[in-house]
């Protein structure tokens, strides 16, 4: 989980929700105990993963004007 520890809380709880979803039935339990990461927020992520702005990250590469 080296990776974590470089992301936002919006980039940890969507990370925690691509890999729960990977796991399929039981992954949110699953990476909440692994992580420590709330099942509430790992809920809210998948939420965040399903909603039409799911790529949005809020933030602009500099190529773009």
């Amino acid at each position: 989980m080296a990776i974590v520890s470089e992301l936002d809380e919006r980039g940890r709880r969507r990370w925690a929700a691509v890999e729960a979803r990977s796991l399929g039935r039981g992954g949110v339990t699953a990476v909440a105990v692994a992580t420590g990461i709330s099942d509430r927020t790992i809920r809210n992520g998948i939420r965040e993963l399903d909603g039409p702005d799911a790529l949005a990250s809020g933030r602009l590469d500099r190529d773009q004007p």
